[in-house]
């Protein structure tokens, strides 16, 4: 009796087709033929892999709990996940919860053992290794830009606004420009604050006068602190300064960009608040909250927000807010040490003992055959390529002996989105940097780079490693926690 399977298949909206799906989906009707499995259901997704929510793959997972096939064919694990480490935890949990084994046909590598379970990790930790150079290659030349002086994007601070410019070659630019109307007000705000007024006296202050800030709400103490220590009000452009949740946070590699836009204050009038800042170490951010973002309320799905002082702790933000739930809340030591040892042992506990030469060595046996299967495939795409352009060109030709355009247009349209999704794909496989061979050295450094961002107590980097591998931490009213991977 042959075993059940489904098949999935997964492309990048940017660089590659349908065309991609249907020869993934080719691979694994050669391995479930040539194996004793029937394919009961084929489930294919048109996304990063980066983002773990797809439509098709809830389904597919979905189906897998109701056990209605026992392996998962794909034509390799990034197909899957691209989603570095936290991809394999994902793999493995579903494979525990329903028993369903996940099968990447092109690495034929049994993942029910050991070895080929510390493979499959890798291997997923490489693919997203893969997609973090192309995230600080395209770092380096928005920085690039940013040294020019243009704007990076984002909401400008209050007392700027974002202008559109052409830069030398043509191209559509954002710059920095003072907004007349709301300049003053950040001056007087520096001003009021070097005075000695306090943070406070300033937000009562403008309360009073019914001066509101740009969302038409009172001033809040943070929005003020933030004003006073933005450099760009002394025409100077900061990129790369703190992270996504935590902009304040010094980095090395922050670059400062003077003179790149009209100063709403003078230097003086800065150097003047800053020097009273240093005098009183007041910050609306004493704490460090690790979670933010990712901890939610298990009673009433808000999120937890931090509170507190002295005594630290992540409240739920709806009970915060007055709304008729049920306090919801955890000690914020107890829930980040909590989370990172679950990350620690339950994520990375089996990697110490791994034989990184012959895992290496195995890998780049398979990155040959790959690059083999990779030439067939441009091989193909391009003769699928002439085709398409010989379709365009019978088109053209139509047009000129007098056939109706609009009969053609529907036609030529979809010819046109063929060739450019060919296309695609080909400048995606034809990437030289898509071949990749690998150390030993290489992959038990980028295991230890992880844990060492674990161990460092450098919030920065705790910060980014539990955002990368954790999708939801729930803390439910009876004090019990549950981390949801990013997979999961």
């Amino acid at each position: 009796m042959l075993k059940k399977a489904a098949a999935y298949a997964r492309v990048s909206t940017l660089h590659q087709s349908d065309l991609s799906l249907v020869g993934q989906f080719e691979e694994c009707d050669r391995y479930a033929e040539g194996n004793e499995i029937e394919i009961v259901a084929y489930y294919a997704d048109k996304e990063t892999g980066k983002v773990n929510r797809r439509e098709q793959l809830d389904e597919l997972i979905d189906h897998a709990n109701r056990r209605e096939f026992e392996y998962i064919l794909v034509d390799d694990f990034d197909r899957f996940s691209r989603a570095g480490a936290r991809g394999e935890v994902f793999i493995q949990d579903l494979e525990e919860k329903t028993g369903v084994r996940v099968i990447a046909v092109r690495d034929l590598v049994d993942t029910s053992t050991y070895m080929g379970k510390v493979y499959r990790g890798m291997k997923l930790i490489l693919s997203g290794a893969e997609r973090d150079r192309i995230v600080e290659k395209t770092k380096v030349r928005m920085k690039n830009y940013a040294s020019m002086g243009y704007w990076m994007g984002g909401n400008p601070p209050y007392g700027l606004k974002a202008v559109e410019v052409k830069d030398k070659e043509g191209k559509s630019r954002k710059v920095l420009e003072v907004d007349e109307q709301e300049a003053p007000v950040v001056h007087e705000i520096f001003a009021l604050f070097a005075q000695g007024k306090s943070i406070n006296f300033i937000c009562e202050f403008f309360a009073d006068r019914k001066i509101l800030n740009r969302k038409g709400k009172p001033w809040s103490k943070t929005a003020i602190w933030d004003i006073l220590h933005n450099e760009k009000y002394i025409g100077s452009i900061i990129y790369g300064k703190g992270s996504k949740r935590y902009h304040h946070i010094n980095r090395k590699d922050t670059l400062v960009v003077e003179n790149a836009i009209d100063a709403i204050i003078s230097r003086e009038l800065w150097e003047k608040v800053q020097e009273r800042f240093s005098k009183h170490s007041w910050s609306p951010r004493v704490h460090f909250y690790l979670l933010t973002g990712l901890i939610k309320c298990g009673d009433c799905g808000a999120s937890l927000v931090g509170n507190g002082s002295k005594k630290t702790s992540y409240v739920c933000s709806a009970w915060k807010n007055h709304k008729p739930v049920r306090y919801v809340g955890v000690a914020k030591s107890k829930v980040e040490k909590f989370v990172i040892d679950y990350i620690r042992h339950e994520m990375f506990g089996d990697m110490d003992n791994a034989d990184y030469e012959e895992i290496a060595q195995e890998m780049n046996r398979r990155a040959v055959r790959e690059d083999k299967i990779r030439g067939k495939r441009i091989e193909y795409l391009k003769k699928q390529l002439f085709e398409v352009q010989a379709q365009e060109a019978n088109l053209v030709e139509a047009i000129k002996s007098g056939v109706e355009i609009l009969l053609l247009k529907e036609e030529a349209s979809r010819i046109k989105e063929k060739r450019e999704s060919i296309q695609n794909e080909l400048n995606y496989l034809e990437n030289p940097e898509k071949q990749h061979f690998v150390t030993a050295h290489e992959l038990k450094e980028k295991w230890e780079n992880i844990k060492n961002n674990l161990d460092s107590g450098d919030c920065y980097k705790l910060d980014e490693a539990i955002h990368n591998l954790i999708e939801r931490v729930d803390v439910f009213p009876d004090g019990y926690i549950r981390i949801v991977e990013s997979n999961a």
